[in-house]
């Protein structure tokens, strides 16, 4: 499941940083927390 997420951030902002977090997630928690910090994050960032 790592795979496919990291590779879904693939080229969106900071999509590299979160791809090689995601790959050293150990637990779906931890996972899970990354993706609504990222999501939380880039709502923040103005275009």
């Amino acid at each position: 499941m790592r795979k496919h997420a990291a590779w879904h951030v693939k080229g969106l902002r900071s999509g590299n940083e979160v791809g090689k977090k995601i790959n050293v997630c150990n637990t779906a928690g931890e996972f899970r927390e990354l993706l609504e910090t990222y999501v939380r994050e880039s709502a923040l960032v103005q275009l």
